[in-house]
């Protein structure tokens, strides 16, 4: 990470533990403004000790991912950076509301989604793109 991020929009998804957190940290660290996804207390704690925004989020519950997608669409005119590392595995297979398997959602299907309905503000950012994969829910 460059002295350029001071200031860019990062969102890190799963960003509560493990190598979310670290990258929530360090970005933070960048002077970056950074908003983290989880679906604990912890995501909260680790926004407020850093100085980002914390959001809770059901990755399994495809309107929370668009409530979220929607908040942040409110507040940020253009995103930087959008790190999907949320994810998960169960040992058993669950359908959701007889649509997907849960972990296919969580891992694959619910960030597809969420860069899908940010891809405006990410494309204004001027060094990115993404390609739609997902039709509107």
């Amino acid at each position: 990470m460059a002295e350029g991020m001071l200031g860019k929009v990062v969102i890190i998804t799963g960003g509560s533990a493990g190598i979310g957190a670290a990258a929530v940290r360090e970005f933070a660290a960048r002077g970056t403004k950074v908003v983290l996804t989880g679906r604990s207390d912890a995501t909260l704690r680790l926004a407020q000790e850093v100085g980002a925004t914390g959001h809770l989020v059901d990755y399994p519950d495809l309107a929370s991912v668009r409530l979220f997608a929607d908040a942040i669409l409110a507040q940020h005119p253009k995103i930087d950076v959008s790190a999907n590392n949320v994810g998960g595995v169960s040992n058993k297979r669950l359908i959701i509301r007889k649509s997907f398997e849960m972990t296919f959602q969580v891992n694959h299907l619910s960030g597809f989604w969420l860069t899908e309905l940010l891809r405006g503000q990410i494309e204004q950012s001027g060094g990115g793109s993404s390609t739609p994969l997902l039709p509107p829910i």
